[in-house]
């Protein structure tokens, strides 16, 4: 069958560039069809036949014979073509080769609708016997899927621990600031009352249990603003219409306030209440340079804005995953990072032999270890779990309280009472929990004697150099354990083994330890176990502690599996007393249910564990 006017299909969100796509199509005579989602698109597939469907995640061109081909740059379910053998369109290969080059500078767009949007609380007042109370703020997307949305702390203090942002409610918050900071002030909120906290440190960050559905992030400015530039400023206002819409001011950079933030000035209208969380947007670079927080005291027209450098170091602190896509100049240690080295070979030993002495670094590093393991044994903090498969993106969330008393961590939901030995498995038919491995590898490293290691060449990360260790250990020695669990129909089964395991450990020049990595020879189904612990200081009423800051694991059942574990929200305690636990015989005498012989396995520590459903994929 011959064509003489093809039909194209082009699908895109954006109205501007699909009148632009249109146009440019219809003046080589084809006849063009437009779609601004996926469900319209397939529904026109459906009716009629379509020649080629176009959009901003796909390049499609002329191969030879003239048969249409599709080409996938980027994986993503957006992308449809239809083509008949036989099929000619002579005129087609030229005009998209020049939408092939334009439209990946469409795709990297500046359109404020899709990036920043109204945050609204607005529910019955209860405690204050009003009909209903209104908040309003502003937020944007963090990341370019917007699975993380970023706005004030005053903000999502005023809105609480959870906000419902287009039909998708969030996972978790994370605050940089807080009323006890060095810094921090009583300050007047628009809508009324007053909030404790410091200026400069006035970010949150929401992690949504989805992304939300058409909207993106772009790109940040963490470099200092020199020479007036100009500024474009988004919010959404509240003007005594809850149905708030988007405002745009043109202002000027014109120096930073003791406080630290950024101060703007602009001539058009006011900046009012429910703007704070807004973005300010460099006009030329079209990255955002700060986020909008306030306005200044009289009548001058001046907006304020946290510096983009403090949301990166917010961003480093509060989620490390995040760092390397957002900011990755300020990359040192990443929780997903791959070990500096192969696998280290040790050199082979005939018969039996004394244990050779270790090199003084060894002995130093294993001390470092002990000392890390003892320096956490009793604090509490929120433990966030994120769970997938492969390159997808999360397809579970979860977040606990974790008490660590004396090395023994337990974990419970927030606002439970009921504390849990180990990390409960998501609702997924095959799923990784990690358990305390922050804690058992400095252990293992510190104390295990039949461990190996081997000091490898020093590297340089992030532009820092890094002491690297290498360590290993055979099944026989039974220091690396895995838990693995079967689900079946009416019951579980659980088994541990010991396996193969190597790993590195990287010391910063101070003699801190950063990192320590795990793999594991799994024999199956489960097979290549690979998880990283991350550390970090933390500074709390004047006084530093290095606490584990990400926990990384995964392993292959067919698909890749992972888990990103992430603590917050630190709380620090020592530990003066100590509960004696009666004997058997005494607490028997007492009708007491817990013994001495019961409390070693009560509080033996748990492991990390692997999940699966017989047959699942």
């Amino acid at each position: 069958m011959t064509i003489t006017s093809p039909t194209v299909l082009c699908v895109d969100d954006r109205p501007q560039v699909l009148e632009l796509r249109k146009a440019a199509l219809e003046s080589h005579s084809y006849c063009v069809k437009v779609a601004s989602s996926t469900y319209t698109a397939i529904n026109m597939l459906d009716e009629r036949i379509v020649t080629a469907a176009l959009n901003y995640f796909i390049l499609i061109n002329l191969g030879a014979g003239s048969a249409v081909r599709r080409q996938h740059p980027i994986p993503c379910p957006y992308a449809f073509a239809r083509s008949s053998k036989g099929l000619h369109a002579p005129r087609l290969g030229p005009i998209l080769l020049l939408l092939v080059l334009v439209l990946p500078l469409f795709a990297q767009e500046f359109v404020p609708e899709h990036v920043i949007f109204p945050i609204t609380d607005f529910k019955p007042d209860i405690k204050h016997l009003a009909p209903f109370s209104m908040k309003f703020g502003t937020g944007f997307c963090l990341d370019p899927d917007c699975r993380f949305v970023g706005t004030n702390y005053h903000v999502a203090k005023v809105m609480g621990n959870y906000v419902r942002i287009k039909g998708v409610f969030s996972a978790h918050r994370y605050l940089d600031s807080d009323p006890d900071d060095v810094g921090a002030r009583d300050i007047n909120l628009a809508g009324g009352g007053s909030l404790m906290y410091t200026p400069a440190h006035d970010l949150a960050i929401y992690e949504m249990r989805h992304p939300v559905k058409n909207f993106h992030g772009i790109g940040f400015d963490a470099d200092d603003l020199e020479n007036s530039p100009e500024g474009d400023i988004y919010a959404y206002p509240f003007n005594w219409n809850p149905k708030r819409g988007l405002v745009h001011w043109h202002g000027k950079f014109i120096g930073k306030t003791p406080q630290g933030l950024l101060a703007f000035s602009y001539e058009e209208g006011r900046v009012r209440g429910g703007a704070s969380g807004g973005i300010v947007v460099d006009s030329k670079t079209k990255k955002i340079v700060g986020i909008l927080n306030g306005i200044s005291e009289g009548k001058d027209r001046i907006a304020l804005a946290v510096p983009i450098k403090e949301l990166s170091d917010f961003v480093t602190r509060a989620q490390p995953y995040l760092e390397a896509t957002l900011f990755p100049k300020t990359v040192f240690v990443s929780p997903v990072a791959a070990d500096l080295y192969p696998t280290y070979v040790w050199p082979g030993v005939d018969g039996l032999s004394q244990r050779p002495a270790e090199p003084p670094e060894v002995v130093k590093l294993r001390r470092t270890a002990q000392h890390l393991a003892d320096s956490m044994r009793n604090f509490t903090a929120t433990e966030t779990f994120a769970w997938g498969r492969d390159n997808r993106e999360p397809e579970v969330t979860d977040a606990y309280e974790t008490l660590i008393l004396d090395g023994w961590q337990r974990w419970r939901r927030q606002g439970d009472k009921e504390f849990f030995d180990n990390v409960p498995f998501p609702p997924l038919n095959n799923s990784i929990v990690p358990g305390p491995e922050w804690s058992q590898l400095p252990q293992m490293v510190g104390t295990e004697l039949n461990l190996k290691i081997h000091q490898a060449p020093d590297a340089v990360v992030g532009g820092r150099t890094v002491h690297v260790f290498q360590y290993a250990a055979n099944v026989e020695d039974r220091v690396c354990g895995l838990r693995s669990v079967m689900n079946y129909v009416f019951f579980q089964r659980s088994t541990t083994k010991f396996y193969n395991c190597h790993g590195e450990v990287w010391m910063d020049e101070s003699g801190i330890i950063l990192r320590i990595s795990q793999a594991l020879a799994l024999s199956g189904p489960w097979y290549r176990w690979w998880e990283v612990m991350t550390y970090g200081w933390l500074e709390k009423d004047g006084t530093q502690y290095l606490v584990p800051v990400t926990i990384t694991t995964q392993a292959e059942h067919k698909k890749t599996y992972w888990c990103r574990g992430l603590f917050t929200d630190y709380e620090m305690f020592g530990v003066k007393a100590r509960l004696v636990v009666p004997t058997c015989d005494a607490a028997e005498l007492a009708g007491l249910k817990v013994c001495a012989d019961s409390l070693t396995e009560m509080s033996r520590p748990t492991k990390s564990a692997l999940r699966a459903l017989p047959g699942a994929q």
